[in-house]
């Protein structure tokens, strides 16, 4: 069904952060309804609010002696020789290798001979010397062949005798070119490690062949090139040099690359250190090009290798930026760590702190971003220790912007499905076109979607002259067979079509597809098809084929490669597809929408990218998803994504985007669909694991803790803006995994309409609902039964205590005995499971005080007599500001218009809804009509957001209202605002 609302429609989560920011102005007299908006509106800034209060700090390292050196005890260096003659080689060959050397020792070199067959080549540098201005010394390739086929011996081993000679060039930071200057663009798609860059030497020179004569056609010299730079050991940082602190000059490049391109300097302690009596850090950076497109980026490392970060940890505004960093800021540093990418239990172990690094995460293009560290202090705050969080549970019956029941699809599966005892919402099935699947018999299946097409399948686009009449046809086909069975159809539109299509096998730039004939350079690229002939009756002629020429598609191009063409997309910057792809997915989602809802208007079309579409910086909204929009909003109810990994609180703040965008623009209440979903390790944008054993051992945990942060942080938020979540990888014909037993065990009767609850801490979630209420949701053949369902998550990463008061709904009583669940995890061998026992409670009111470990969820189910309110008793409404995805800048404020109806007379209370990215301690108020409200500190991680909360005085509104967003004095470079919103309570006290 069409939810058709105007732009004031749509929700409050159950998460309150009422306690999270005070109301500000609120003795404020109102304004009247014809007052110009900026009439009190100052564009002088309030004043900065101070950080937290330092009580006491020490230095984490001394800069003295810590920067990195080369010297001949001590180097990296990088050879490339040119042309060497090998015995049993037919052609001579340039050999690549690096050289370590440790504290006078060499304990390895690597040898890379490209071309080589059969072979294996090793190097000996051993007595390789480094001084003030050469390189110079022997070095003994030896090459090892393997054997060539069965029976015949293999080559005795060949060795070459080289003396190496060359003359040092020094170089600063960010000045240092490849050794090979051709660069080869997919593969630097997907590159996120940094290249060496920072004190370093440069050496040009020449081998020469020593110890036998050579062969009169053998080459006895030739050239040699090599990079030189620091080894990395303890007590030094990496790249650097000293001029008062750390200078770095890290080159980001100037063309964009995929969000995970950064350049770091490591510093490597000596010794283990314990860091945990201490709150975060306190640095300062100082920088002789002040600018506000990049900020400076901070890790942490435990000694098992995991990485952990602040993203825009301090800005580089201001000639002097500093910055106080709390250890519970720093988030995974997945996909952009200098190593490990990956912890095994998301909690950053501050007794086993091995390494720091100073660096920048920028893909932009910002080009060489200089500064110097200057102080790194180990800090402690004032901080009194947190009292229990808040909880409670009303019993008043909700609806959100007209949806009063949690979606019983987000409970969904896929590949292979969710087992029956989990109540499954959905399956999702993928397939071949005018697939239908039917709900099975027996289970608790509201729909099931149906996916057309994977992603390594061309576009019908271009392998079928006729595609917009076949996938007319199919379309007609699907919705007349829902039509005849009855059956609740959703359609999914291509399986993951951003990856494959651009990526991998870039199965749409085969260049069979296109007519090659009429290539030329930077050229238009034109579909042209392969008919095979028929005669006069239609019946095909064997052998006989013809071309058809196609469209033209926008944004591809022809490129040489060598003697051969290949077909680019120009819009294209990283692994996911450009416009091109975007254009030729659209122009057949625009033939087969309009079919299928000709026939049958009630198939739910779920269009998209199936990726997160704040991917990379928002690129993914702008070039794919908001195309696919406006290009077919008539025709789509749903858009698709897949999340893997990463942190999962990101998903909620991108769903308020899209409909802030889809009701503001086109009037129209689209939903977001999860078809794809699980903590893996094998992500397309995804580094290297360097502790794969730890990984595998905590699998099962990670994937428990995944689902449930996921999909309770999802309820809380968003349960009128998401329709389904379909996990990977639950279980198979051995039956549901462990994770799958421990995370939808426990929420398998999270189900029915939507009860209110508070939790005065934003870290601790909580939502409730009435199982039994939702006919969608139960199992056929179960009882008539209602239970009270409370689920509690602690995202905390240390244990926490909350007392939660709960009461049942009006005209209810609590039956008695409740069932209380928690998962455990054993954090030695990572096993999980689930504690459950039973307490008695009183009829009409129960009080519990519990302590909750770190990164885990609790649950109590409460039996019910009596009848369920009909109606909701509290409804909330969310306004939306047409005004999406804008950056606030020093100086230059955004104001966000929001309209409201003459309802907010008679409202309870209202708050604003905003989702906001990296927002550091005192940085950001928003004026209100002129009264100031300040945000709270939310740093995020890249591809993540944060919604926030924050109460608004009613007397304050109006019909047309201004949020205005600025950036507060200090030292602050600014913030993005990705969505704002007014909602209104209304409903019984």
């Amino acid at each position: 069904m069409h939810h058709r609302q105007n732009c004031h429609a749509n929700h409050l989560s159950l998460l309150m952060l009422a306690c999270f920011v005070a109301f500000a102005g609120c003795a404020a007299a109102p304004a009247s309804e014809s007052e110009p908006v900026h009439a009190a509106v100052s564009d002088q800034a309030p004043p900065a609010q101070p950080g937290p209060r330092i009580i006491e700090s020490t230095s984490f390292l001394e800069f003295e002696g810590s920067y990195p050196k080369v010297d001949g005890e001590h180097f990296v260096a990088v050879l490339r020789l040119a042309s060497i003659a090998i015995p049993g080689v037919e052609e001579p060959v340039t050999a690549s290798m690096t050289v370590t050397r440790r504290a006078g020792n060499t304990p390895e070199v690597t040898v890379n001979v490209p071309g080589l067959q059969r072979a294996r080549a090793q190097a000996d540098g051993s007595k390789l010397k480094l001084g003030d201005s050469k390189l110079e010394g022997p070095m003994t390739i030896t090459v090892t062949f393997s054997r060539p086929r069965r029976g015949e011996e293999a080559p005795p081993p060949q060795s070459v005798d080289l003396h190496l000679d060359a003359q040092l060039h020094k170089v600063r930071d960010g000045d240092l070119p490849e050794l090979d200057d051709a660069a080869d663009w997919a593969g630097a798609l997907l590159t996120a490690a940094a290249e060496p860059q920072g004190t370093a030497y440069l050496a040009t020179g020449n081998w020469r062949r020593v110890g036998r004569e050579a062969d009169a056609d053998e080459p006895s010299r030739g050239d040699l090139a090599a990079r030189i730079n620091p080894t990395i050991r303890p007590g030094h940082w990496n790249i650097g040099i000293s001029n008062g602190g750390l200078e770095l000059t890290l080159d980001m490049g100037t063309r964009r690359q995929n969000w995970n391109h950064f350049r770091a300097s490591v510093f490597e302690s000596e010794q283990v250190r314990d860091i945990s009596a201490f709150h975060g850090l306190r640095i300062r950076i100082d920088t002789d090009e002040p600018r506000e497109d990049a900020h400076v980026s901070v890790w942490l490392r435990e000694e098992d290798g995991s990485w952990y970060y602040i993203k825009s940890a301090i800005p580089l505004i201001d000639p002097t930026n500093h910055a106080t960093l709390l250890f519970e800021d720093f988030a995974e540093a997945e996909w952009v760590a200098p190593g490990n990418h990956m912890d095994e239990d998301y909690v950053l172990d501050l007794t086993t702190i091995s390494h720091l690094a100073i660096g920048v995460v920028n893909p932009l293009g910002v080009g060489k971003v200089s500064f110097n560290v200057r102080q790194i202090d180990l800090v402690k705050i004032d901080r009194e220790p947190a009292p229990p969080a808040q909880l409670r549970v009303t019993g008043r019956m909700i609806s959100i912007n007209d949806h009063d029941k949690i979606p019983a699809g987000v409970f969904g599966g896929y590949a292979p499905y969710l087992a029956r005892e989990f109540r499954p919402g959905t399956q999702r099935n993928l397939g071949g076109p005018v697939m239908l699947r039917s709900p099975p018999e027996g289970g608790t299946e509201a729909y099931m979607i149906d996916c057309w097409f994977d992603r390594y399948a061309s576009a019908v686009l271009l392998n079928n002259h006729r595609w917009a009449e076949s996938l007319a046809s199919w379309g007609r086909t699907y919705a007349q067979n829902a039509l005849d069975q009855g059956v609740p159809a959703h359609l999914e539109f291509w399986n993951e079509p951003y990856l494959n299509w651009a990526n991998h096998s870039a199965r749409n730039f085969q260049v069979n597809f296109f007519d090659v004939d009429s290539a030329e350079e930077g050229g238009p690229v034109q579909v042209r098809y392969r008919v095979q002939e028929t005669d006069e009756d239609g019946n095909r002629i064997r052998g006989q084929f013809r071309h058809e020429l196609g469209p033209v598609i926008p944004h591809f191009r022809w490129r040489r490669d060598g003697d051969q063409w290949r077909v680019e997309d120009e819009t294209q910057f990283t692994y996911w597809s450009g416009r091109g792809n975007g254009w030729i997915y659209d122009q057949m989602l625009a033939a087969l929408g309009p079919a299928v809802k000709e026939v049958n208007p009630d198939v739910q079309i779920i269009a998209g990218w199936d990726f997160r579409w704040n991917e990379d910086h928002w690129a993914a909204w702008d070039m794919l998803y908001k195309p696919t929009i406006d290009r077919n909003i008539d025709w789509i109810d749903g858009i698709a994504e897949h999340h893997y990994q990463g942190d999962t609180t990101a998903m909620p703040g991108t769903y308020e985007v899209l409909l802030a965008y889809t009701v503001t623009k086109h009037d129209r209440w689209i939903y977001a669909y999860n078809t794809e979903t699980g903590d893996l390790i094998d992500a397309p944008a995804r580094g290297v694991v360097d502790t794969p054993e730890i990984a595998r051992a905590a699998t099962q945990y990670r994937r428990a803790q995944y689902e449930l942060r996921d999909i309770i942080y999802a309820i809380a938020q968003t349960p009128d803006k998401f329709r389904a979540r379909t996990i990977i990888h639950s279980g198979g014909r051995d039956g549901p995994t462990q994770f799958a037993r421990v995370a939808y065990g426990m929420m398998k009767n999270l189900r029915g309409r939507m009860v209110e609850a508070h939790s005065d801490d934003p870290r601790v979630w909580v939502v409730a609902s009435i199982d039994g209420t939702d006919p969608d949701a139960m199992p056929p053949g179960e009882p008539d039964r209602r239970d009270m369902v409370i689920m509690v998550f602690n995202d905390h990463r240390t244990p926490r205590e909350f007392s939660i008061e709960l009461s049942p709904p009006s005209g209810m009583t609590f039956a008695g005995t409740a069932r209380i669940e928690n998962n455990t995890v054993d954090r030695q061998t990572f096993q999980i499971g689930i504690d459950q026992r039973e307490i008695r409670v009183s009829s009409d009111s129960a009080s519990l005080d519990v302590q909750l470990e770190e990164r885990s969820a609790w649950k109590i189910t409460l039996p019910l007599k009596g009848t369920v309110p009909p109606e909701p008793q509290v409804h909330h409404r969310q306004h939306f500001s047409p005004t999406i995805l804008k950056p606030i800048q020093r100086g230059r404020p955004v104001d966000f218009q929001v309209e409201l109806p003459s309802e907010r007379n008679t409202a309870a209370r209202a708050w604003l809804r905003i989702v906001v990215e990296d927002v550091h301690e005192g940085e950001a108020s928003v004026l209100v009509n002129g009264h100031e409200v300040p945000l709270p500190k939310a740093l995020t991680a890249d591809n993540v957001t944060r919604i926030l909360e924050l109460p608004v005085d009613l007397s304050w509104l109006r019909a047309r209202n201004t949020l205005r967003f600025q950036v507060n004095p200090g030292n602050h470079a600014g913030y993005r605002v990705n969505m704002a919103s007014i909602v209104l309570e209304h409903g019984q006290p």
